[in-house]
C-alpha cells in the first residue's frame, strides 16, 4: 500500500484544470488515513493473538490441576484401603 501512495506522490505527469490535481491529494489524504488504520488495527491484533496464547497456557495449566485432584484422591483411597 505504501509504495502506491509513494508513486502517487512523485507522480507528477498529470497536469491539467480539471480538478484531477485536488482529487488527488484528498485521494492521498484518505488513502495515508486508511493505510494508518490498517497499521493500528494490525498492531491491536497482535495484542490480542498474544493475549488468547496467554489464556491457552492458563487454561493447560488449571485443567493439568484439576486433573491431578480425583487422581491424588483415587491414590489416596487405594492407599488407605492397602
Amino acid at each position: 500500500m505504501s509504495q502506491y501512495l509513494e508513486q502517487l506522490r512523485e507522480d507528477s505527469r498529470v497536469e491539467s484544470d480539471n480538478g484531477f490535481n485536488e482529487y488527488k491529494r484528498l485521494l492521498l489524504a484518505e488513502l495515508e488515513r486508511l493505510d494508518n488504520s490498517v497499521k493500528v488495527l494490525g498492531e491491536k491484533l497482535d495484542k490480542v493473538q498474544i493475549e488468547i496464547a496467554t489464556l491457552k497456557v492458563k487454561s493447560g495449566a488449571w485443567g493439568a490441576l484439576g486433573a491431578m485432584i480425583p487422581i491424588g484422591l483415587a491414590m489416596l483411597v487405594y492407599f488407605l484401603q492397602k
